[in-house]
């Protein structure tokens, strides 16, 4: 963990209060080297040369994930997949290899959200709950702690930072049709 020293907004300059930070808090996450600020690494299993349901993936959580999504846990932007999965990564150099993982820019998610009306949704699960979801869903692993981000008015503003001393422990599978 990284430890921040932050001054007191009081008078006494001298204050001072330690925030535990998690790590990847003050990592931006990169595709083709460039800073992205509102991706938390959210990407697709699957390339435009694939269409349906690929494989299925999923999921199972060792721990309990707080109910408010403080803690680590699955996120995903529901109704991304299909049709929509195909307008996204199609146009992109990513999404036309034969590669299965194609991590989504800024820009790509602004177009989900804006154009598609869909949202980021974290998923938090209790102690042996799975997760199921198809490869061509996008979707991503938050950390606990993690600086999550909105576009309002066109900038980028910090919405808050989640706090939580548990960490997100599951075992991922994946399965052919």
């Amino acid at each position: 963990r990284q430890r921040k020293k932050k001054q007191s907004s009081s008078e006494n300059q001298s204050e001072r209060t330690t925030v535990l930070l998690h790590p990847r808090q003050n990592h931006d996450v990169n595709v083709c080297g460039k800073p992205q600020k509102f991706s938390i690494g959210e990407h697709y299993d699957q390339s435009a040369s694939d269409s349906g349901i690929n494989y299925i993936q999923s999921s199972v959580s060792f721990v309990d994930q707080d109910s408010e999504g403080k803690d680590g846990c699955f996120v995903c932007w529901p109704k991304s997949f299909s049709k929509v999965h195909q307008a996204i990564v199609k146009q992109t150099y990513r999404g036309t290899k034969s590669e299965c993982w194609v991590p989504l820019t800024d820009e790509e998610l602004y177009r989900l959200r804006d154009e598609y009306g869909l949202e980021r949704k974290l998923v938090p699960v209790r102690k042996g709950s799975v997760i199921v979801w198809r490869s061509d869903l996008v979707h991503a692993a938050a950390g606990p702690m993690m600086k999550l981000y909105e576009k309002v008015h066109d900038e980028i503003l910090k919405s808050g930072i989640r706090q939580s001393n548990n960490f997100r422990m599951v075992a991922y599978m994946s399965m052919v049709p």
